[in-house]
């Protein structure tokens, strides 16, 4: 019984080994799906790709070239890269469904034509280097999505998935790549155009870090968007139509010498299209025909990036924003105008003084405007280019520009010295005048805006706050004096009754506008500020009115109180009042918002009735002298 047990347990010990064996043995799950698989090493690094078929027309060759696959037939061009992709994978991963000896076709009644493959619809060559391997594709079955194919040895029909005829059925629009550049923006390392017509020019621009620049023609900053922009938009440049059987001779198509040679270089390749003549597009749009330097294919492209970008380029693409500094770095500004000047300076701290000479040769110094230098800043730094006038002027034509007497002269020290000149107006355009830098040769047209910020009088770069009260001060009494009738127009003062000024506002003012007037003169008692300074002397301003200001501190009682006075003028205009303060010696414009609420006090308590019209040819009472243009230097003949 022992026995028979020992026996029984070695078979089933044999019999376990054997499973083992037969069914888990390594490869061999792999070796059921490779038997079905039809192309082994044959289909690895596949460079070389025929498709030929009567209904296909001329042969579609493929060729993969560093690293690129290009058709070579029936047209020279590169290829889809997702159809050819589409191709490759379905090589790769071919398998048959089932297959049958061609040496039994006879013995069933059968032969090649049976399947379609007597006269093929379809055959397929490829390889790599000069190995080649070649199917032919015969008709579909008669159930399922497959179709027929002769084997490479010719000695087997397989049955396979569409998926191969399918992608190798596709269109030859769809096999050859739509788009004229393939290098992409952050390989870009050069474009160049060379242009035949109007004139012979070349352009050339490159990337220099984070900039581009012109090398050729000139040597200058170009403008980093339109460039950029350019580049994506040659890289989405599209054929239209490819000339199928284009006629030898280039010049019928303006290529024998082509209107422009366009080029687009990365460190490893060049990719160049030489564009002819225009023609008109199907919906009245404008083409050119093209082609690739290296191949003879001709095409159309689109012209409205050739029109509107590269046929101008020197200028389209050029920096306009030509006035380059670091506003943090200046030390000092100079303004000068023939024989006037001005200059800003920064101190240690940080705050910028306005130097003025005055009349006795002493020097005075006044604290800048820092709102006011902003402004110019900002001015200056987007200062553009209207247009380009000329990148090598003779001394003669920087004598006709007005350069040898510039209206102005604005000098940057601190950092990068930089020297910018406006010279003469545009002539029929007084809007517009002529500017260099004194570092470069090229001459602008700007907006001559710029004129009325960089001014020669020291005045109107001193901070407009001229007088302003101490924390603690309380404003506790108003009043308006007429100084011609010597009368008072305006006068409030806190009381008990009236301890605040919106209780005075609401007592005394019987609308809400003059509620809103009365308050907000009180806003602006503490701080009286200029819109613009006048050069006049105070005595010499014929005043109108004086308003005093009483105030009181509200920490301190021992504090003795005090009073303000501030004189205006008639309103000159709607926006035009001048106010003075007699201990600053300052004459200047108020501001707006002062102006429409003193007069809507004054105007609303003693209305004079219509203002009489004036006589023919008389001036205004007072004409201050910076309501005058500051004198702009006449054109030279």
């Amino acid at each position: 019984m022992r026995k028979q047990l020992t026996v029984i347990l070695i078979l089933l010990n044999l019999v376990v080994v054997a499973i083992f064996y037969l069914f888990e043995r390594p490869g061999r799950s792999g070796d059921l799906t490779d038997t079905r698989k039809i192309f082994g090493e044959e289909a690895v690094d596949i460079d070389y790709i025929r498709i030929s078929g009567g209904s296909l027309g001329p042969d579609r060759v493929l060729k993969k070239e560093e690293n690129t696959w290009n058709l070579t037939s029936p047209i020279e061009w590169p290829a889809n890269f997702f159809a050819v992709g589409r191709i490759l994978n379905q090589i790769s991963f071919l398998e048959k469904e089932t297959s049958f000896l061609v040496s039994e076709l006879q013995a069933a009644g059968r032969d090649l034509a049976s399947y379609g493959l007597e006269e093929p619809q379809m055959k397929l060559e490829f390889g790599k280097g000069i190995a080649r391997t070649s199917i032919t594709i015969g008709s579909s079955t008669e159930v399922g999505n497959r179709v027929y194919i002769l084997s490479p040895d010719q000695k087997e029909i397989m049955v396979i998935q569409r998926g191969l005829f399918d992608s190798l059925l596709v269109d030859l629009g769809n096999l050859r790549s739509q788009s004229v550049f393939d290098i992409t923006l952050f390989e870009v390392k050069t474009i160049s155009l060379q242009k035949s017509y109007p004139s012979p020019l070349r352009v050339r621009i490159s990337r220099f870090e984070d900039e581009w620049r012109f090398e050729i023609p000139f040597k200058t900053r170009a403008d980093r968007a339109e460039v950029e922009m350019v580049i994506n938009g040659l890289n989405s440049l599209s054929v239209q139509n490819f000339e199928t059987n284009p006629e030898p001779d280039l010049s019928i198509y303006g290529l024998a010498n082509p209107k422009l040679t366009l080029t687009i270089e990365a460190s490893d390749k060049r990719q160049t299209i030489l564009v002819g003549k225009q023609l008109e597009g199907t919906e009245g749009d404008a083409l050119y025909y093209a082609k690739g330097s290296e191949n003879g294919t001709i095409f159309t492209i689109p012209g409205l990036l050739i029109d509107q970008n590269l046929s101008n380029a020197q200028e389209e693409l050029r920096e306009r924003q030509f006035v380059k500094f670091d506003p943090n770095s200046l030390s000092t500004i100079e303004i000068t105008q023939s024989n006037r000047s001005v200059s800003l300076q920064k101190l240690e701290t940080g705050t910028w003084q306005v130097i003025r000479r005055e009349d006795d040769g002493s020097v005075t110094a006044d604290v800048a405007d820092t709102k006011n230098l902003a402004d110019m800043m900002s001015t200056l730094y987007t200062l553009r280019a209207q247009n380009f006038i000329s990148d090598a002027p003779s001394n003669a034509d920087l004598e006709n520009y007005g350069f040898t007497d510039p209206q102005r002269t604005i000098q940057l020290k601190g950092g990068t010295p930089l020297k910018l000149l406006v010279g003469d107006l545009i002539e029929d355009n007084s809007r517009h005048a002529y500017a260099k830098l004194e570092e470069e040769p090229f001459i602008y047209e700007i907006d001559t805006s710029i004129l009325s910020e960089f001014h020669t009088r020291p005045f109107n770069y001193r901070l407009r706050i001229l007088h302003k009260e101490p924390e603690d001060a309380k404003l506790v009494g108003m009043t308006i004096q007429d100084l011609g009738t010597d009368t008072i127009v305006y006068n409030a003062v806190l009381n008990e009754v009236t301890p605040t000024w919106e209780a005075i506002a609401a007592a005394d003012q019987p609308d809400e506008e003059g509620r809103e007037s009365l308050l907000s003169l009180v806003s602006r008692s503490k701080s009286i500020e200029a819109r613009d300074f006048i050069e006049d002397d105070f005595d010499k301003v014929p005043w109108k009115y004086r308003l005093d200001m009483q105030f009181e501190s509200s920490d301190n009682s021992d504090t003795s109180p005090w009073t303000t006075q501030l004189w205006v003028t008639e309103r000159l205009t709607g926006t035009n009042t001048i106010g003075g303060i007699k201990s600053e010696g300052g004459v200047f414009y108020t501001t707006q918002a002062f102006t429409d609420a003193f007069f809507k006090l004054t105007f609303a308590r003693f209305d004079p009735g219509p203002e009489p019209e004036p006589a023919p040819g008389s001036l205004p009472a007072y004409l201050p002298p910076s309501i005058e243009p500051e004198p702009v230097t006449p054109q030279r003949p």
